[in-house]
């Protein structure tokens, strides 16, 4: 088979859940409530003017290994929403994520 025909049919077996924004003015996980996902696809905005700091529950800005300035972007692995955590350098920057189920 050829090899793009296999990855045409891995990303059709994905599902988009839901595309969404939150506006950052302290620590924050992406979901209140349990929401399983395979991966969650980050990027903060062109106008974000400050850093934000992603990972788990125990994130501070002087432990995260994982970092977005304006305009980055990254995907990660992750089995729910609710335990990926962000926290602004700046409030009222923004985070987009997107949710692949």
């Amino acid at each position: 088979m050829d090899s793009s025909v296999e990855i045409l049919k891995q990303v059709r077996s994905f599902q988009i859940a839901n595309d969404n924004q939150l506006t950052l003015t302290e620590k924050t996980n992406l979901k209140q409530t349990d929401t399983p996902c395979r991966e969650i696809h980050l990027k903060a905005p062109s106008t974000n003017t400050g850093t934000i700091y992603i990972g788990g529950a125990n994130v501070t800005t002087d432990n995260a290994s994982i970092t977005l300035e304006a305009t980055e972007e990254l995907s990660i692995r992750i089995d729910n929403a609710k335990n990926l955590y962000a926290i602004p350098s700046q409030s009222g920057d923004k985070l987009n994520y997107l949710l692949v189920v």
